[in-house]
């Protein structure tokens, strides 16, 4: 069975939850969990910022979202953003097209090309690899929100690629 790359244009929304919560993160700054300063304000974007720079590197969804994306090809297709949940809909100039669909290996077989594939994507609980690769992007970002030129951000890069690398969705 040939998997195929999609050619493709990618539409995400926005996750319904984030992987983190504002208290989790809180937390681990060490931020008073009654604090409802400024600061909090900071925090809501680094928490949405780390998921998707976790996403970006690893390939993967991690928080629960739909995903579109339109093929350019027919065959069996390997989706992008994986894990997939399921496969909501595939349509072709508009119309309900037939497919096969296979969520464990995430792929769409569909027989026309320009196929309009919708699917939700993401952890039923994200790694906790994961998990600490974004909280320290967060207290990075927090403490040192202009750019720098410590050897910190290099430690910290290479501390959350480290992580990050196991879960990493690679192409051979």
């Amino acid at each position: 069975l040939m998997r195929r790359r999609l050619k493709m244009k990618i539409i995400k929304q926005t996750p319904k939850a984030e992987p983190l919560n504002l208290e989790e993160v809180k937390l681990h700054l060490r931020i008073n969990p009654g604090d409802t300063s400024e600061d909090i304000d900071i925090l809501t974007p680094l928490i949405s910022a780390a998921r998707e720079y976790c996403e970006n590197y690893c390939g993967k969804s991690l928080a629960e979202q739909t995903i579109t994306v339109y093929s350019e090809m027919s065959g069996t297709l390997t989706l992008p953003r994986a894990p997939v949940i399921s496969v909501d809909s595939v349509t072709v100039d508009g119309e309900t097209a037939e497919y096969t669909a296979d969520v464990h290996y995430g792929t769409v077989t569909v027989n026309k090309p320009g196929a309009t594939i919708t699917y939700t994507a993401g952890y039923e609980e994200v790694p906790c690899l994961v998990r600490q690769a974004m909280l320290l992007l967060i207290g990075h970002w927090y403490a040192n929100r202009e750019a720098t030129a410590q050897s910190t951000p290099a430690e910290i890069g290479m501390a959350v690629r480290a992580m990050l690398n196991q879960y990493k969705g690679w192409w051979f």
